[in-house]
């Protein structure tokens, strides 16, 4: 039998599992050491040191010998996982020492990308500690401690003047840009400057093996400046389509990470105001330049969703039916599919008695689906069907017959359509049966004046009235029709939790008298306003 060797930050071999490097500390040590008697048969278990920040710890006063198996079988776990990431063979750093173990490279283009990513991590580092900018799912301290098991040395909040935030890595992932002319949005990207130990940036390097490790000059919020790498998407891992919205779970990763680093209060608002996708992503995520990261989108979906499920029918499905007038929906059941008669990320639905309309936004035109008569009692799904463009579908584009990412609808009496035409900022009224539609809200450029909108999310019709939620500028604006500028009727007092303040409004209602209810989301309430008055209250 061979013999259990224990110093500090050695090997356990254990049958059947993998070298767990130990960080004993105290009596927690001498405890769980003594849990052990006699010799224990290694056979040929692996020597390899796996990272400082992942072992399995036993705390001063640790109880003997099953607290350290049990640490240790966790741990086990974990490395099983890290083992699958770097593709059966990429070398694992050893804590913040610098080094790595010596495990043979991967025969997959992915582990050799991650191997090399690696190698030049530690050739960077040279052995020093580096400073990295992080902008994106790494500000989140769960995401980077927890989840990465990377502990920096030291975090500072810095800003980086002159560049944008974007979402152009193949998938929607975060990337930074230089900031052109005329670009809306903030002037500078905030982020959490992090300052990693050799090994750690190494690792990072090669968890972010499809970034290229730029240096750049980030000025902390103490007023250091500070030279730093931040990883920039590569060119041949970026999406050809420009503008595509991070997914819902990503973009609470950020802003998450923003709110516990206290970053920039500005620069949170606008991150809690971006829209995001809810639902799989299309295949305009995985279009890049590079050939090696192209998409193939072989599965198609059919259109299905619930109108009766027993008692959660139209409940699941986020549909409502309504036997008097036309009542707005949120998000539904609808699988994605670039096929005609089915949706790329819907993200608004409108019912009335004509059928469902659905804004199908990855595909830049809205939809309506016939709801089929005689439904069965005992129906659980609708037979799909193929629905009918009624605006839209001409590409994306900014002319009168183009959307481009259209987000809610309104459908009034008459079947004409009202479209939040987002990436255009403007608000469109399509008639039933047109060709074409026509700007009634917004449409001169994303801005703060009167006359335009920034990322309008929901508009309600009432009285011939075009209600729209300004979601970037934070207030509801009223339109009346052949009107060149709105008329603030909520919020527009920059983005607050005052009663007269909205942050980044979504749906909208105007009830019968003109009251006006609006969906406050950055700032987890729903405000009511009545007619002219500057203040609102909270209903929930």
């Amino acid at each position: 039998m061979s013999t259990l060797r224990y110093t500090h930050g050695t090997h356990l071999a254990v049958a059947g599992f993998r070298a767990i490097a130990l960080r004993p500390t105290g009596m927690g040590y001498s405890n769980w050491a003594a849990g052990f008697s006699g010799d224990w048969d290694g056979h040929g278990a692996s020597r390899r040191v796996w990272r400082g920040q992942e072992q399995g710890r036993w705390s001063a006063g640790a109880a003997g010998w099953s607290s350290g198996i049990a640490g240790t079988s966790s741990a086990c776990v974990m490395q099983r996982r890290r083992d699958r990431r770097l593709s059966q063979g990429s070398s694992v750093d050893q804590g913040n020492s610098g080094q790595k173990g010596k495990g043979k490279i991967g025969g997959s283009s992915g582990g050799r990308d991650r191997q090399a990513a690696y190698r030049r991590g530690e050739k960077i580092a040279a052995g020093e500690p580096v400073w990295n900018f992080a902008f994106g799912a790494n500000i989140n301290p769960w995401k980077l401690e927890e989840s990465r098991g990377i502990k920096p040395l030291e975090s500072v909040r810095g800003k980086l003047e002159g560049w944008r935030l974007v979402f152009n890595h193949r998938g929607g992932f975060g990337s930074i840009e230089r900031l052109g002319d005329d670009q809306p949005g903030p002037t500078a990207v905030h982020g959490m400057l992090l300052h990693l130990a050799p090994g750690d940036f190494a690792t990072l390097c090669q968890m972010e093996h499809q970034y290229d490790p730029t240096e750049i000059e980030v000025e902390a919020y103490d007023g250091r400046r500070i030279l730093a790498r931040a990883f920039i998407a590569m060119p041949e891992f970026r999406t050809l389509a420009q503008g595509l919205p991070a997914t819902e779970r990503y973009m609470k990763l950020l802003r998450d990470g923003a709110h516990q680093s206290k970053l920039d209060p500005d620069y949170v608002s606008w991150l809690c105001c971006l829209p995001s996708l809810r639902g799989k992503r299309g295949p305009e995520y995985y279009e890049v330049a590079g050939p090696r990261a192209n998409y193939d989108n072989a599965a198609s979906h059919t259109l299905s969703h619930s109108l009766n499920r027993g008692t959660n029918s139209a409940q699941s499905a986020g549909i409502h039916r309504s036997q008097s007038a036309p009542v707005a929906i949120e998000e539904n059941e609808i699988k994605i599919s670039k096929q005609i008669g089915h949706l790329n990320s819907p993200t608004g639905v409108f019912v009335t008695k004509a059928g469902v309309y659905v804004a199908d936004s990855g595909n830049n035109r809205v939809l309506r689906f016939p709801i089929p008569s005689n439904i069965a009692a005992d129906a659980t799904v609708l037979p799909a069907s193929q629905g009918e463009v009624v605006a839209g579908g001409n590409g994306r584009g900014s002319k009168v017959s183009q959307l481009h990412r259209p987000f809610r609808i309104y459908v009034d009496e008459e079947e004409t359509v009202f479209i939040v035409d987002r990436n255009n900022n403007r608000i469109i009224r399509w008639p039933s049966g047109s060709l074409q539609g026509e700007v009634v809200a917004g449409g001169n450029g994303k801005g703060h004046a009167l006359g335009q909108l920034d990322q309008p999310s929901a508009v309600y019709v009432f009285n011939g009235a075009v209600f729209v939620a300004d979601r970037g500028n934070h207030r509801v604006v009223k339109w009346l029709p052949g009107a060149s500028e709105g008329t603030v009727v909520a919020g527009g007092r920059g983005s607050g939790s005052r009663t007269d303040q909205l942050s980044c409004p979504g749906a909208i209602v105007v009830l019968h008298d003109g009251s006006l209810v609006v969906s406050d989301e950055a700032n987890n309430r729903i405000q009511f306003f009545q007619p002219d008055a500057p203040e609102g209250f909270t209903l929930a």
